[in-house]
C-alpha cells in the first residue's frame, strides 16, 4: 500500500514537472495586448469606482473601474486607441494615442476632476494629464502612453468580475470594415450616438450590449451636480450575458442579479466513499440539478459599502448575505453570513473549481460559513511584500440557526469561533480564489497562506448545511468540542498552468471525554491548458490532475483514505458556461492490505447568466 501511495504521488509530481519546465518554450498570443489603468480623485488621489472607461481604435471596447478604482480588459487587438473616462460627477475627459501592442501592457491610468459650478476658461491647475504627460519617458515608436513595465502587476480578471462587476466587451465592426483608420472612427463614433439616443428614455433596457455607454459630453463640462442629477434618468436597467443589472439614479443602488445551475451525472454511486461500508454500496447512477443558486450583488449609498447575497434554489436556504465596507484598500470590515477565508478550495466558488467537485480534503476540514465580523485589507500592492490579511471572530455554530430550545440561537458555548489568515502575493499580484489559468497570466502570479481556527461548539465539522459530525461523532453538548485547526495553501498560476496545494492540521478535544484526536490532509492539484504547446488542441480544453489523502485519526491505523483524479473541462465561456468530465479511484486502507476501493465517474454542465 505504501508503495503504491509513493507511486501515485511520484506520477503526479512528474508530470507537473514536466509542464513546468516546459514553460519557457511555449507559444505565446501574439496578437492582442492588454490595457489596465487606475482612476483617480486628481484633488484627493482617492480611487473613483464606476468610472465607464472606453477605447476606440480597431474594436470598441468599454469598461467599469472596480472599487479600487482599476479596471483591465485582456485580449484587446492591436492599434492606437482613443479612450474617454465618464463620471457621474466628474469631468469627462478624452486621451488620444493609446497603442496597444501584443503581449503588452498599456498604462491607461487617469486623474479626474470634480465639475465646478463657474463660468470662463479651465486654468492651468484643473487642466487634465494626458498620457503623453504622464508617460513622457515612453518611446515615440511605440506610441503614447504604452506600459511596458513586466513587473506591473497582473489582477486576475475572474476575480474582479466577481468583486465589483467589471463588464468588459469587444464589438467588432463589420459595417466599417471597407474604411480607412480614419473614416472607420467616425463610423464606430456614428454607431456610438445611436445607441446613446436609447439612453434618453426615463428607464434604459438594454439587451443587446454588454455596457450602457456614457452620454457625449465635452472635456470641459462645467454641468453642476444639481443639474446633473435633474437631468440624469431616474435609473437604467440592463439585461445581458452577465445576469440583470439595475442602478438608481446618480449610482447610490446597484443591484446585479444572477442565476448559476449545475446538472451532475455521477456513477456508479452518487457521493464519494469514506467508510468500508460505502465501498460495498450497489451500483446507483444518479443525474441531478445538484446546485441552483440565486445571486444578487452591488452596492448601497455609497460604492464603497458592497454587498451580496446567495440563495440555494434546491435546499431552499440562505447561504450568504453579508456587507462589506470596502473604502480603504488596507482596512476594510465585513460582517454577515458568508465562507470564511480560512482555506482556499473552499472559499472559491463552486462554480470556479477545476474539477466536478471539491477535493476529499475539504469535508474533514472545512470552517465553512460563519455568522459574525471580520477585518481584512491588502497591504503593500504591487511590490514583493504584496499581502492580504484576515480576521474574524464568529459564532461557530455554522449557517444559520440552530435552536436548542425556543428562541435560542445555540450559542451557549461560552466562546466565539476566531479565524485568521494571512496570503503573501509575493509574485506582487494577488492571483485570486478561482481555480484554471483561464487569463494566461504572461507573468507568473502566486501566493502562500497561512490560516488558523480555533472554536469550541457541538460540531466536528462544518458545510453548506451547518454544524454537523465528523465520522465517529455525534452532535455533542454545547461548547463540547473544541477545535483547532491551521492549514497551508500554495497557487501558481502561469502561461495556461494552474497549480494548488493544501496541508491541514486537525485537533478535536472533547471537554466530557476528556479524549483528543489528530487528523491531517492534504491535497496537489494541477492543470493545463494543451493547446499552448500544441497548436492543434482546441483553445477550450484544459487537462488536470488531483491526488489527496485524508488521515482522519492519526492514532488508528486503518482509516486513511486516497484520491487521484484526472479532469477534461471544456470552456465554452470561463467558468460561467463550462462542461466538466472527472473520473477519479478511492482507496481505504484495511488491515491485513485489504484495502478497499472505488472508481467514481462525473459528468457536469455548470452554466451562469
Amino acid at each position: 500500500m505504501i508503495i503504491q501511495n509513493q507511486r501515485s504521488r511520484t506520477i503526479v509530481i512528474a508530470l507537473l514537472a514536466v509542464t513546468i519546465f516546459a514553460l519557457p518554450s511555449l507559444p505565446g498570443k501574439q496578437n492582442t495586448g492588454t490595457v489596465r489603468g487606475f482612476v483617480y480623485d486628481i484633488a484627493t488621489g482617492t480611487p473613483l469606482p464606476q468610472v465607464q472607461v472606453k477605447m476606440i481604435g480597431e474594436v470598441m471596447v468599454t469598461a467599469i473601474t472596480t472599487i479600487e478604482g482599476n479596471f483591465r480588459i485582456e485580449g484587446v487587438p492591436v492599434g492606437l486607441y482613443r479612450i474617454s473616462y465618464s463620471s457621474a460627477i466628474h469631468r469627462a475627459m478624452n486621451v488620444e494615442g493609446l497603442e496597444v501592442i501584443a503581449g503588452e501592457i498599456a498604462d491607461a491610468s487617469a486623474g479626474m476632476s470634480m465639475r465646478v459650478k463657474s463660468t470662463g476658461a479651465l486654468s492651468s491647475a484643473s487642466k487634465q494629464p494626458t498620457l503623453l504627460e504622464r508617460n513622457s519617458n515612453s518611446t515615440a515608436s511605440r506610441g503614447i502612453g504604452l506600459a511596458r513595465d513586466r513587473d506591473v502587476a497582473l489582477p486576475d480578471a475572474l476575480r474582479s468580475i466577481e468583486n465589483s462587476a467589471m463588464v468588459t466587451t469587444l464589438t467588432n465592426v463589420e459595417s466599417a470594415g471597407g474604411l480607412d483608420a480614419q473614416n472607420r472612427r467616425a463610423a464606430l463614433d456614428l454607431n456610438r450616438s445611436e445607441t446613446l439616443a436609447i439612453g434618453a428614455s426615463v428607464l434604459d433596457v438594454d439587451t443587446g450590449v454588454d455596457e450602457q455607454l456614457p452620454s457625449p459630453q465635452a472635456t470641459h463640462d462645467r454641468v453642476s451636480p444639481q443639474a446633473a442629477s435633474a437631468m440624469a434618468p431616474r435609473g437604467s436597467v440592463r439585461v445581458d450575458r452577465n445576469g440583470l443589472r439595475i442602478e438608481s439614479r446618480g449610482g447610490a443602488f446597484m443591484s446585479e442579479m444572477h442565476l448559476r445551475s449545475q446538472i451532475r451525472f455521477s456513477s456508479p454511486s452518487p457521493s464519494v466513499p469514506r467508510q468500508p461500508g460505502h465501498f460495498l454500496r450497489a451500483r446507483e447512477n444518479d443525474l441531478r440539478f445538484r446546485r441552483a443558486r440565486f445571486k444578487t450583488s452591488g452596492h448601497m449609498l455609497r460604492p464603497w459599502i458592497r454587498y451580496a447575497t446567495e440563495y440555494d434554489l434546491v435546499g431552499t436556504r440562505m447561504l450568504d448575505m453579508r456587507v462589506t465596507v470596502q473604502k480603504w484598500e488596507w482596512l476594510q470590515f465585513r460582517f454577515g453570513q458568508w465562507k470564511t477565508e480560512f482555506g482556499r478550495e473552499r472559499v472559491s466558488s463552486s462554480g470556479r473549481q477545476e474539477f466536478v467537485e471539491r477535493s476529499i480534503v475539504n469535508r474533514q476540514f472545512t470552517v465553512d460559513r460563519q455568522k459574525g465580523f471580520m477585518v481584512m485589507g491588502r497591504v503593500k500592492n504591487g511590490t514583493r511584500a504584496d499581502s492580504r490579511y484576515y480576521a474574524g471572530v464568529f459564532t461557530g455554530n455554522g449557517r444559520g440557526f440552530r435552536s436548542s430550545g425556543a428562541g435560542s440561537l445555540d450559542n451557549r458555548d461560552g466562546s466565539p469561533m476566531w479565524v485568521t489568515r494571512y496570503q503573501w502575493n509575493f509574485l506582487k499580484d494577488d492571483p485570486g480564489f478561482s481555480q484554471s489559468d483561464l487569463e494566461y497570466h504572461r507573468t507568473p502570479v502566486a501566493a502562500i497562506a497561512i490560516g488558523t481556527m480555533s472554536n469550541r461548539s457541538r460540531f466536528t465539522r462544518f458545510s453548506g448545511s451547518g454544524g454537523g459530525s465528523l465520522d465517529g461523532y455525534e452532535v455533542g453538548l454545547p461548547g463540547q468540542f473544541a477545535v483547532r485547526q491551521v492549514a497551508e495553501d500554495f497557487v501558481l498560476k502561469y502561461r495556461g498552468l494552474f497549480l494548488q496545494h493544501e496541508l491541514h492540521w486537525k485537533q478535536i478535544r472533547d471537554r466530557i471525554d476528556h479524549s483528543i484526536t489528530r487528523s491531517n490532509g492534504v491535497y496537489f492539484q494541477g492543470g493545463y491548458f494543451p493547446h499552448y504547446v500544441a497548436g492543434w488542441v482546441p483553445e477550450q480544453l484544459e487537462l488536470g490532475l488531483r491526488y489527496a489523502t485524508v488521515d482522519q485519526d492519526r492514532v488508528r491505523q486503518f482509516d486513511r483514505i486516497v484520491e487521484s483524479a484526472f479532469v477534461v473541462n471544456w470552456f465554452m465561456e470561463g467558468h460561467g458556461n463550462k462542461l466538466t468530465f472527472d473520473i477519479a479511484h478511492y482507496r481505504l486502507a484495511q488491515p491485513n492490505g485489504t484495502d478497499k476501493s472505488a472508481i467514481q465517474a462525473r459528468v457536469q454542465w455548470d452554466v451562469s447568466f
